[in-house]
């Protein structure tokens, strides 16, 4: 738009940004406005160079100048609030992981939370399909996209906890409603004799919902899709989400409403660095705040592998 960085930098910084929003703001018109929104980012990088702040947009001045020029923009969110999912784990503690329809209800969830499975994976799931050891559980699901069939393993580490998924699996598994077939579903219908279908396990994760205490608005997806948030904070880039949460390349789907508890090496809450392995994969540290699980530490080290067509999802606190 015609403005050098130079001017920025020989002049002190908030007087020049309030000059040229003003100026622009003067004459008026949706277009203008626009531009003044791209100026306001423009300026916000160039205030980085000589701040500490994290965020400079974010900055008092920088907002306040924002706001009496009307350049805010309005939410678009699906719903006025972000789900808490600590209320979930809480539950869980609280009531136990309980017996029979009850037990599956509570697996379900903690499987979804902690692998962001799909709907679709989690009624696919069978006995033979999941490879249990004494530290960790390893989960092998399919997902069809473009006619074609791809493979992930999910790998998940047994932890100190009640709300964990390893226990969980371990004591549904052995459940005495859930059978012994190998090639059974591991969300057995307890009102008719079949497996539970998409529709049905949202509806069972919805009664879970509203057990927790939260808006009956929320559906049984809702538990893999409130990490967006989380997510955009600790700035971690679209492919990478992608990779992590089995997204084919460039997909935006993840940022409709996919988000992870953490994802990155946290560092005071943002994430430092990513690693680049060998042959195309990506060496992910995968972390969650404590305010989420606990003080109660996992077992085992706490690295995800995301390649190509395989996914191992390690998770601590």
């Amino acid at each position: 738009r015609g403005l050098k960085w130079r001017s920025y930098w020989y002049k002190r910084q908030i007087q020049c940004q309030q000059k040229a929003l003003t100026q622009r703001a003067a004459k008026g018109g949706v277009q203008e406005k626009e531009e003044l929104r791209k100026i306001r980012t423009h300026v916000g990088m160039a205030l980085g160079l000589f701040s500490s702040s994290g965020n400079v947009l974010q900055a008092p001045v920088v907002v306040a100048v924002a706001r009496n020029l009307e350049l805010e923009r309005g939410g678009n969110a699906k719903y006025p609030t972000v789900w808490n999912i600590g209320k979930l784990f809480n539950l869980i503690r609280e009531t136990g992981l309980g017996k029979g329809r009850v037990l599956m209800r509570q697996t379900m969830a903690l499987v979804v939370a902690f692998s962001v499975c799909r709907m679709t994976e989690l009624t696919a799931m069978k006995r033979s399909d999941i490879q249990q050891m004494e530290d960790r559980i390893i989960i092998h699901t399919k997902i069809r996209k473009d006619k074609k069939v791809k493979k992930f393993n999910i790998r998940l580490l047994r932890r100190d906890d009640v709300s964990c998924v390893h226990g969980a699996l371990k004591l549904w598994l052995m459940d005495s409603h859930y059978g012994r077939s190998e090639e059974g579903n591991i969300q057995p219908g307890f009102a008719r004799d079949r497996a539970l279908g998409s529709i049905r396990c949202r509806s069972e994760l919805k009664e879970l919902i509203v057990q927790a205490g939260l808006d009956d608005d929320f559906g049984g997806n809702t538990i893999r899709h409130s990490m967006l948030t989380k997510l955009r904070q600790e700035e971690a880039s679209l492919d990478q989400v992608n990779k992590f949460t089995r997204h084919a390349p460039g997909s935006m789907g993840c940022y409709m409403g996919i988000c992870l508890i953490g994802v990155g090496y946290m560092n005071n809450g943002r994430v430092v660095q990513w690693w680049l392995g060998n042959g195309g994969m990506v060496e992910v540290i995968a972390g969650v705040d404590g305010d989420w699980f606990g003080s109660n530490p996992l077992v085992g080290q706490a690295v995800a592998v995301v390649a190509k067509y395989d996914v191992v999802q390690d998770w601590y606190s």
